[in-house]
């Protein structure tokens, strides 16, 4: 982020705390992808519109808790994405549901397939993605939530942190030991 943009989510975020609408509008056009895909990939074969509703819980609870947030330098995004996860864990608690696999045939977030590629590239493309998924999935909670966040969604280990309420080392951990579990189970299947 260049550093009038920061300034300018520095500006936005002291508005929306003061009740604006409209800066938090700003706020939640910026990062309802971010949010949604995050919580999309989490609960799995839930379906598209229940990431979309939990995505709406999202930003009306950060809406009517914003005045509390305090901005420390980092993006706002790690305070919804922090939302996220808590309501995840409560639904997960309240359903006895677990995150399940995500299955991208089925979904309508899938991106749409460039007009050149073949069917076979479409296929194959198709088949790795649901690879990467039903692999990320065998890793514990923690791990995936560290690879989804870092490599999925590009935080930095500093906002993970802050998101995962661990320290940035336990972060690195997780994020090591993830990767290396990943390779032992794509390994496995060479």
């Amino acid at each position: 982020m260049k550093n009038n943009e920061s300034k300018d989510i520095v500006d936005l975020i002291k508005l929306a705390k003061k009740g604006d609408g409209e800066a938090f509008g700003y706020l939640y056009n910026e990062f309802y992808t971010h949010v949604y895909r995050y919580i999309y990939f989490r609960v799995g074969s839930w379906s598209s519109e229940t990431a979309e509703d939990i995505t709406q819980e999202v930003f009306l609870k950060a809406y009517n808790s914003f005045k509390n947030y305090s901005y420390s330098g980092t993006s706002p995004l790690a305070y919804f994405y922090t939302i996220a996860r808590n309501i995840l864990i409560d639904k997960g608690r309240k359903k006895k549901l677990t995150i399940e696999r995500l299955d991208l045939k089925d979904t309508d977030i899938e991106e749409i397939p460039d007009e050149s590629e073949t069917r076979l590239e479409q296929n194959i493309r198709e088949e790795k993605e649901n690879d990467l998924h039903s692999t990320i999935h065998q890793l514990p909670k923690d791990q995936q939530d560290v690879i989804i966040l870092k490599f999925i969604d590009g935080l930095s280990n500093t906002e993970i942190s802050k998101v995962l309420q661990k320290s940035e080392v336990a972060i690195r951990q997780l994020q090591s030991k993830g990767l290396k579990s990943l390779r032992k189970i794509l390994n496995k299947y060479e």
